[in-house]
């Protein structure tokens, strides 16, 4: 419906008919009518399009067909963002009943300002600072920390340099793969009981604050590894954005209203994402800004990624987070040290797999991978049998993960996960499963206590042009972490003490908590993080994987692998198709909607055979990111990000 119809409408046919003293509320909000016929968008390929194309029968030049779209959808992008734009002033500003006069006029005089330009060159400015840093030398290394640092403030509710991460990185010129460990620690004064008298103290608050360590690890990785390009290169695309405005996107604003109370508790927060016009959270496709985080940033471009951990912001940082009940020090955040590990290995039929050892769930993942191996009915993926194998899998390996911990505090660690990585273990849990029986007993699958749940994190891979491939998993644990900011340097700090277990704390499943991850000063929690590589029979990258998004982590990762490497699917593909997640505790297995619309035969299946099955949204699985190999032109490569949650690939000359 046009303006002018609805004005007529409104004016020749509702008024004359409303009873007098009526009172007529509109909904004039921005909103969709449900959308039956599903339009092709920026995310989509172009098979997708091309099918679109003929099932509506419109026609297109032969010639049309072969032409490149990442232009267009480049222009999709901005368009998006500018619309949302004008909506956004059109909300503030439109006063008027005229629909067919004013608020045309309106529209016009807001796309004649300045906004759509600045949109354009926010995306262009993105793609040229990391096509920049490929030029002037850089390497893998250096892109992973400088889109490190832009999406923490892009996407700070899941992470940011108030948090810390974990890596698995392959050098071509070595053939060597490395694990780095910049997982946050617990500070010096923490005890394993310090939550005892308040659990709720772990989830949000100073005292729920580990020892931020995420620049400190990027640091490291630079100077380790980097390509040579200064450091101050990688931070300034992320000041200028912070100065300039960052576009609210979809996830953060989500975020932001399911988190407003907290915003507006805390000053730092409230000053970052409520609107001043309004007194609500920016909405989508606004821009806010972050003045003090800039300067921050330049901070940290001048004294490089020691500033946090011994340089002039120390002291600041430390009593801000003392302030709010915390009790990391200054020689918490001086004395932190990231780690190189040798990642965890496995071979899957001619491929290698690389992935993080603990804290992070690599060894887990592999656990998973060489259970399958040879397990699966390669001529029938979606069915009965092959995912009863898959659930029985998951609930084993998860039922092992809640005796991992971290292996420099916790004994038998090692030699636990030399176990998780080996054939003949895996072998012997294949014979323990079975093909038309499940088990609501977490003891028969290893488990008698609780595997600590984590939450929130982003992910990213990079396939650099001389062959090296990084996966970078961050996180700040809870959304916007411990639910402040600190007032000096406007850094949003993590919660990810919550990560570690209690002791004398069941969970409301009532399994007791995991001694292996109880707390203890300089410990790094258990994490489901599992960032890996895939080396083909030649040691050359065949695939750079990792995902954000919690304890369902772990589960996504392996099927898009499985997918992958056994059923041969285009990474697309294998990230889109749909997934289920079960973590033995609870006994309950998670399967996406979508298993409603398709196989519903599998999910009765499953459910003779005993499994309490319970469906979830995609969005409430994990997001995957990945790059490999185009099967059909393997000179070139496919990135995706996941359809279940924001996200973007860009593909660099």
């Amino acid at each position: 419906m046009t303006a002018e119809l609805l004005e007529k409408w409104f004016n020749e046919q509702l008024l004359p008919n409303v009873p007098p003293q009526s009172v007529i509320i509109m909904d004039n909000a921005s909103y969709h009518s449900r959308q039956l016929l599903k339009i092709p968008n920026s995310s989509s390929n172009k098979a997708q399009i091309l099918a679109f194309v003929y099932e509506q029968n419109i026609p297109i030049p032969s010639s049309d067909r072969k032409k490149g779209s990442t232009y267009k959808k480049l222009l999709t992008v901005i368009k998006e963002l500018i619309w949302a734009n004008v909506k956004s002033e059109l909300r503030k500003c439109n006063q008027s009943p005229e629909l067919s006069k004013e608020v045309v006029e309106l529209v016009k005089k807001v796309l004649a300002a300045d906004r759509q330009e600045r949109w354009k060159n926010c995306v262009e400015d993105v793609i040229k600072e990391d096509e920049d840093i490929m030029q002037k030398g850089g390497n893998v290394i250096d892109t992973v920390i400088a889109t490190a640092f832009c999406e923490g403030v892009v996407n700070p509710s899941t992470m940011g340099i108030g948090g810390g991460f974990l890596a698995t990185f392959y050098q071509k010129k070595t053939g060597e793969v490395f694990s780095f460990n910049a997982r946050e620690s617990a500070p010096a004064l923490a005890s394993e009981d310090m939550f005892k008298k308040n659990t709720s103290l772990s989830g949000s608050g100073g005292l729920s604050v580990a020892i931020p360590s995420e620049v400190r690890g990027y640091w490291h990785l630079y100077k380790k590894w980097g390509g040579g390009v200064p450091w101050r290169y990688l931070v300034e695309p992320t000041i200028k954005l912070c100065k300039e405005g960052i576009p609210m996107n979809e996830l953060t604003e989500k975020n932001a209203k399911n988190q407003i109370e907290a915003i507006r508790a805390d000053p730092g927060l409230r000053a970052i994402f409520i609107d001043p016009a309004t007194d609500q959270i920016y909405k989508y496709g606004q821009l806010y800004k972050r003045p003090k985080l800039a300067h921050t940033l330049r901070i940290i471009a001048k004294e490089g990624g020691d500033a946090l951990n011994g340089g002039s912001l120390t002291k600041a940082l430390a009593k801000d987070i003392q302030d709010k009940g915390g009790i990391v020090t200054v020689k918490d955040l001086v004395n932190y040290k990231p780690e190189i590990m040798k990642p965890v290995h496995t071979q899957i039929l001619d491929k290698d797999i690389f992935s993080i050892p603990v804290p992070g769930s690599g060894a887990v993942l592999t656990y998973i991978m060489n259970i399958l191996e040879n397990s699966l009915d390669t001529n029938n993926h979606v069915s009965t049998l092959n995912y009863q194998r898959l659930a029985e899998a998951l609930k084993f390996a998860y039922g092992q993960r809640s005796r991992l911990g971290d292996s420099g505090f916790v004994e038998g660690v090692h030699e636990l996960v030399d176990k998780l990585i080996s054939k003949k273990y895996a072998e012997e849990t294949r014979f323990k499963i079975s093909d038309n029986k499940t088990f609501d007993d977490p003891d028969y699958y290893g488990s008698y206590t609780e595997s600590k749940e984590d939450h929130g994190t982003a992910n990213i891979c990079v396939w650099g042009p001389d062959g090296d491939g990084i996966s970078l998993t961050s996180s700040i644990n809870f959304i916007f972490g411990a639910a402040f900011a600190s007032k000096s340097t406007d850094i949003i700090l993590n919660n990810s003490m919550d990560d570690f277990s209690s002791p004398g704390i069941t969970n409301v499943y009532g399994y007791p908590p995991s001694p292996a991850n109880f707390i203890r000063p300089g410990k790094r929690p258990l994490s489901s993080m599992s960032p890996s590589i895939i080396l083909d029979k030649d040691k050359e990258l065949f695939m750079v994987v990792g995902g954000a998004g919690g304890s369902k982590i772990i589960s996504s990762v392996a099927q898009v692998i499985i997918n992958r490497l056994f059923f041969n699917m285009d990474v697309r593909s294998a990230s889109n198709l749909k997934r289920i997640h079960h973590q033995l505790i609870p006994m309950t297995l998670y399967m996406e909607d979508e298993w409603l619309i398709e196989d519903e035969d599998v999910v009765l299946n499953l459910k003779e055979i005993g499994h309490n099955v319970t469906f979830t949204a995609a969005d409430g699985f994990v997001a995957v990111t990945a790059i490999s190999v185009d099967d059909a032109r393997r000179s070139e490569l496919i990135g995706v990000h996941d359809k279940r949650r924001l996200g973007s690939v860009a593909y660099l000359k």
